[in-house]
Parts: C-alpha cells; structure tokens; sequence
C-alpha cells in the first residue's frame, strides 16, 4: 500500500471505542451525537474524564498511547465473545456488516497496541490486558482468513462463470473481495485459453499498415550508392553463365 492508496486511507479510518483519561480541552467535538452526557458537559469544549468517544485507527498512536489521553477498548467484533464464535467456525459470518476492512483493521490495530511504549504506564495493567488480548485476535484474524471462508471463497471464484454471485460477495470483506476478483479472472483466462485451443499467430493489423507504409531513408539510399556491385562481381556471375551454357552444348552432342 502507498501514501495514496484509497483502501489504506479508508481502512486508518475505522473507528475504535476509548475513554478519556484525563479532561481534554478542545476536544468535545468527539463526542458520539447520541451521548448521554449532562447538558453542562455538552455545551462545554472540554472532553471530561470518562467519557466514551470513538476514534479512528489513525489516532491511536498519539492520542493514545504517546500522550495517554485515552484508554483504548477493544470494538465488538473483535471482543473476546466474538472471537470465539470465529474460531469455533467463522465462514457463515458476514463481516462486512461489522467492518469492511475486517482483517486489515484488525491487524492494524494489533500493530499500534504492540508498538505501544508500555514504560510510560508500568503502573497501568490495562495496556498490558490490551496486549494479550491483540495477540490473541491476530491469531484468530489469521485463522479465519486462511481458513473455511477461504476455501469457499476460492470454490465460488473458480466456479462461477455466468452465475450470480453478489449474494455471496456481499459477505466477503474488502480482502476477501479482492482475493475473489483475482481468481476469477483467472478461471475466465484459463476457460478461455481452453477454449480457443493452439492457433496461428496473426499479424497485427498495425504491422501490416506500417510495413505497407515503409518508405526507404535517404540513409538507406545513400548506402546503396556507396556500394554498388563490383566489376569483379558481375564478371565472375557472367563467366559462370558461359561455362554453364558450354556444358549444356557438350552434353547435347556427346552419343548415348
């Protein structure tokens, strides 16, 4: 992925729930719009201590983990409960509905939580609570991937040709989708090679018209003049025709 990648920018967009550590000024502006704070705290600027916000993937890093403004929890769809139902078999979920980047957010969020600087908060046990439970979904993230759900997805992809399969895609996350597309391509390249069988080459039609159109150089021209056929030469082809011509006669005469 590259600075301008739309899946990436989409994917830092994902939004993770936290709590304020501390008062936070300027920052009521995080609140969720069905927040059930008191009507004081609401029209203040001020983020009280406590209160519940949801922030983007791209946030983590400074707001909470170098600053320690915010304490990061875990979203439902990667809470312990659910979890578990994706181990026990995660191929009839469909994860778009709880994140279109399911597996690159996941692995993500995984990333800032290991990368978290745990000196600052030695006294604190939640990071630490946060780290084993972001190891924990890396490996089922990467179960589920690689799993049944892959197996189905490349059973549909190599089998799908003049079918209606947005059903099924529709439950497919961005990573998945992508895996699928790749594949059928693949499978209409391969049915179509099959089909079409060995054949001639042909000649591209834009050859052909430059080859009609070809017009000698004066580069060309000027070599020709510079190395016209020798004396030598014409002589040596001429004294070949007569000893031809003289074998000719000589055969015609001799008796049988």
């Amino acid at each position: 992925m590259g600075y301008y990648d739309v899946d990436e920018i989409l994917m830092e967009d994902e939004h993770v729930n936290a709590i304020a550590r501390i008062d936070c000024a300027s920052l009521a502006f995080l609140r969720p719009y069905n927040s059930t704070n008191t009507a004081a705290s609401t029209s203040s600027t001020t983020l009280n201590t406590n209160e519940k916000v949801s922030l983007p993937l791209w946030t983590l890093a400074f707001l909470c983990f170098d600053s320690r403004f915010f304490d990061v929890t875990l979203p439902k769809h990667f809470s312990d409960s659910f979890r578990k139902k994706l181990d026990a078999g995660g191929d009839n979920f469909n994860l778009r509905l709880k994140s279109t980047y399911f597996y690159s957010a996941g692995n993500l969020l995984c990333s800032a939580v290991k990368a978290a600087p745990s000196s600052r908060r030695s006294n604190d046990s939640r990071l630490t609570l946060l780290k084993k439970e972001c190891e924990i979904l890396r490996e089922v993230l990467k179960k589920t991937f690689v799993g049944e759900r892959l197996r189905r997805t490349l059973d549909w992809c190599l089998s799908c040709r003049d079918e209606d399969v947005s059903e099924f895609t529709s439950k497919l996350t961005v990573e998945e989708k992508n895996l699928f597309d790749i594949g059928a391509r693949a499978s209409l390249g391969y049915h179509e090679w099959k089909h079409n069988g060995s054949r001639k080459i042909q000649v591209s039609s834009i050859i052909k018209q430059s080859n009609a159109r070809r017009v000698v150089s004066p580069e060309e021209k000027g070599m020709n003049k510079e190395n016209p056929p020798s004396a030598f030469s014409s002589n040596k082809q001429k004294g070949n025709f007569e000893e031809n011509e003289e074998s000719n006669k000589r055969s015609r005469i001799m008796p049988r």
